[in-house]
């Protein structure tokens, strides 16, 4: 039993960075809880020593459980602010009509979400698909307006070429009346709009 009080006792030292690393040593631990308990008894004028040994190893042990759990609740946490704080920023994106400089700020985000701590996973699902839609709402929205923008283009184009066919069979007399019937085709006409 001392030669595994021992090996509790060196499991119980260790300091353990991760819930990972913590769950490989309980499997030795358990291995060896198991082979303590199959030895049996020992002399009784040791029997209660080692017991006392053997018992605060295996709380020792566990403490570090404790502290990795404590540790990793605080990094979720901060996760769940950091991941909240960037699904706000996507919705407050996702409206805007600033294409370009839109695309930019979102393609950020996206960065600093893969940069921001980890959520515990009974969360992280529904954080990752709430900014997810905000972001595929934007793009969506981009779509639609790239798409419909070569038929504004075309409803320009005949606009204009109305404006250019009214000047050709327009005869003015003067070089007034011909910039009056000029600005007036203008204000209808929108000549200044995007073509193909």
């Amino acid at each position: 039993k001392t030669k595994l009080l021992d090996q509790v006792k060196s499991l119980a030292s260790q300091n353990y960075s991760s819930l990972t690393e913590w769950k490989k040593a309980e499997e030795q631990f358990q291995v060896q809880d198991t082979e303590w308990r199959k030895i049996g008894p020992v002399p009784r004028a040791q029997s209660n020593a080692i017991w006392a040994e053997f018992l605060e190893a295996k709380k020792q042990f566990f403490k570090h459980r404790n502290r990795i759990y404590k540790e990793q609740q605080a990094r979720y946490a901060e996760g769940l602010k950091a991941k909240m704080a960037l699904i706000e920023e996507a919705e407050a994106l996702k409206d805007s009509t600033q294409w370009k400089e839109t695309v930019e700020k979102i393609k950020a985000l996206q960065q600093r979400w893969k940069a921001s701590p980890p959520v515990d996973r009974k969360r992280s699902d529904a954080l990752w698909n709430r900014f997810r839609a905000a972001c595929d709402a934007f793009f969506e929205a981009k779509k639609g307006w790239f798409d419909g923008q070569s038929d504004r283009e075309q409803a320009n184009l005949q606009q204009k070429q109305a404006v250019i066919s009214e000047l050709e069979q327009s005869t003015p007399e003067t070089e007034a009346d011909a910039q009056t019937l000029l600005s007036e085709l203008q204000k209808n006409g929108k000549p200044s709009a995007t073509c193909p």
